[in-house]
């Protein structure tokens, strides 16, 4: 009964936010909430049984967000980076930079500041089918506006995802050894953290904040992706 309405309520949450949120992930949430409900409702009413998946998911969705816990705490505890890499995301027709790569970019600005302006900031992403420039040069551009100096600025504009960017920051960087600090969103520290030691990199994450019902939605989205990078796309 508990089992079916966690996740009945997370049906509901996911369903709400692909239609008022506007994520681009907004058909996988309509499905995963749909999928969600509709096994609350099977399991309560005719196969009880099927709460052994409830509760499977249940756990996954705490085990992954006690697992990006433990990464957030660790980025905290970071000391001095060469280089704060910026993931990138969406930019619109504008080339105005959308709300989560926005909140990444000003998240990597504070930290710029935290450390005495000292560290260069690394700008990733390529252009989108839908994008007027790169993620790159849009981002450099945006944080060239709020006073970082462009010297201290450096864009990777070849990569359309994020072991993309890792891989490529990986040579582009004098040595890849350099400590980074990766700015990225609070949901996405988890699978930013273990593709950038794929890559090779001697990377801390620190993430943006975002907003609880964007949190809920991103985490599920980035347990898919972790499997899509262990199984497809190695």
């Amino acid at each position: 009964m508990v089992f079916d309405i966690i996740i009945s309520a997370l049906g509901c949450i996911y369903l709400v936010n692909a239609v008022i949120l506007k994520l681009t992930i907004h058909r996988i949430l309509a499905c995963c909430g749909i999928f969600f409900i509709l096994l609350s409702i099977v399991s309560f009413c005719l196969l009880p049984s099927l709460r052994i998946i409830e509760a499977v998911c249940i756990l996954v969705l705490l085990l992954y967000s006690l697992l990006n816990l433990i990464v957030y705490c660790s980025g905290k505890k970071a000391s001095l980076p060469q280089v704060i890499c910026v993931l990138g995301a969406r930019v619109w027709g504008d080339c105005t930079v959308g709300r989560i790569f926005r909140n990444r970019l000003n998240h990597a600005f504070n930290l710029h500041h935290k450390f005495n302006e000292k560290p260069s900031i690394a700008v990733c992403g390529a252009a989108g089918p839908d994008e007027p420039v790169s993620e790159a040069k849009a981002g450099a551009d945006y944080l060239i506006s709020k006073g970082i100096s462009p010297d201290k600025v450096i864009m990777e504009p070849d990569s359309f995802n994020t072991i993309e960017s890792l891989r490529n920051l990986s040579v582009i960087l004098p040595d890849k050894n350099l400590p980074i600090l990766i700015s990225t969103s609070n949901w996405g520290m988890l699978r930013a953290s273990w593709l950038a030691k794929k890559a090779g990199l001697n990377a801390k994450i620190s993430g943006a904040r975002s907003t609880f019902p964007e949190y809920m939605s991103y985490c599920l989205y980035e347990i898919l992706a972790i499997g899509y990078n262990l199984f497809i796309n190695k």
